[in-house]
């Protein structure tokens, strides 16, 4: 299966659940029969309890087959919680469908077969894809063109209210005044070390630089850390990155000043700082167009929830009841046909956390966690190669700034205690 196709396949699934006829072990002290129960209400529009926990159910499925796994009742345990949120959500997608069949916002016949060949076209044959389509709940492609259809049109409906929506520099000035705080840039120091084993090398090295020799030079012959070959160069650290004795150290050096020995738990360092720069607020225009889209999400948000206001929505989430996983079902459709390499690299933990959507997150894996004497506090196993990228980016050097790692000998400069 191709991946690109496989991930827009997995979006598509999640944005919007489908009906589908699917067998739901319903609570028996239910007196009320599910499809008499209403748990969405506005104007004359109505959802049933039992369309809502299809609806549920499918969507639950298609999490449990994008990580290649059966939907187990541990699983649909951990995402039964969701239901009231999911609830909730829906209701805002019926709103949103009903706003766009208002203002004559249509997805086409002919568009929806375009974006169904754009999926089947992703797998390597029509029974792959199929199986895909079985294993995701379905029980024909209608249900799935219709998917498509609702998705696409709630997307077209969510455009127009954009195009609609003005943030005025004015409101893009308020939002930076009284958020200033959140673009405050912390002071750096650009930095160059050698890393020796003794106390007596690092004296060696200091009486070499002492006499003229070139500092890049000596770090390309003499550290025994992973920047020496960059001459040292560990881009531009923040406070607190870096082990204390380290930190003190660059923190308090004057420019082209050489420092040290400076003793950690890695060795053994000399020290030079290049340039440095004063802690400081990033000005507007830096930070106007993320400004500008955080205010335009917030105002889309007011926007939908103008439309369910006057739509008058109700939602008895009092009335969902129990809801238990039907076994035969799921074992008999997800015992041999596991979805393969479906982006599936999300937990069933993090679906809890994401309560608006019922999204996967995706684990971060911590790659670059495996090379020699990592010197950050924040991320002790990063490569050090990360921290030339600190220069121009200072409020994610975190992240991105170079951290010496693990090397093969064992010594580490990284997230760990200070001497």
């Amino acid at each position: 299966m191709r991946l690109h196709s496989s991930r827009l396949f997995t979006l598509i699934l999640l944005l919007v659940a489908m009906l589908a006829p699917l067998a739901l072990a319903q609570d028996d002290a239910t007196e009320t029969p599910a499809e008499d129960v209403v748990v969405i209400s506005f104007g004359d529009q109505t959802m049933s309890l039992a369309e809502f926990d299809e609806r549920f159910l499918l969507t639950a499925r298609n999490i449990a087959a994008q990580q290649g796994m059966e939907l187990t009742d541990d699983m649909f345990d951990q995402l039964i919680s969701l239901r009231p949120t999911y609830l909730d959500q829906l209701a805002t997608e019926l709103v949103l469908l009903t706003e766009a069949d208002a203002r004559g916002l249509t997805f086409s016949d002919e568009e929806v077969d375009t974006q169904l060949q754009t999926i089947i076209d992703g797998f390597e044959s029509r029974e792959e894809y199929e199986q895909l389509l079985d294993e995701a709940g379905f029980t024909n492609e209608d249900q799935l063109r219709r998917l498509i259809r609702e998705n696409e049109t709630i997307r077209l409906i969510v455009t127009d209210i954009e195009a609609n929506l003005e943030i005025s520099e004015e409101d893009v000035q308020a939002y930076y005044d009284a958020n200033e705080a959140n673009f405050q840039q912390p002071e750096q120091a650009c930095t160059r070390h050698i890393l020796l084993e003794t106390e007596e090398d690092a004296n060696d090295v200091i009486s070499e630089l002492d006499g003229g020799a070139d500092f890049a030079a000596l770090a390309e012959e003499r550290s025994t850390g992973p920047s020496g070959p960059r001459g040292g160069d560990l881009g531009c650290l923040t406070p607190g990155q870096t082990v204390p004795a380290f930190n003190d150290a660059a923190f308090s050096a004057e420019i082209d000043e050489v420092v040290g020995p400076v003793e950690t738990q890695f060795g053994f360092h000399v020290i030079l700082v290049y340039e440095r720069s004063d802690a400081t607020v990033a000005p507007l225009e830096q930070v106007e167009e993320n400004i500008r889209q955080q205010l335009r999400g917030e105002v889309l948000d007011e926007a939908i929830q103008s439309l369910r206001d006057d739509a008058g929505v109700e939602i008895f989430a009092e009335s969902l009841g129990e809801l238990t996983l039907p076994e035969s079902e799921v074992m008999e459709d997800m015992g041999e046909g596991e979805m393969e390499d479906t982006d599936g690299e999300s937990d069933m933990e993090d679906s809890e956390d994401s309560e608006g959507s019922m999204d996967e997150s995706t684990d971060m894996s911590e790659e670059g966690a495996a090379e020699e004497d990592s010197m950050t506090d924040d991320t002790m196993e990063s490569s050090d190669e990360g921290m030339e990228d600190t220069t121009e980016e200072s409020d994610s050097t975190d992240e991105d700034s170079d951290t010496e790692g693990e090397s093969e000998d064992g010594d580490t400069e990284g997230e760990s205690d200070s001497p």
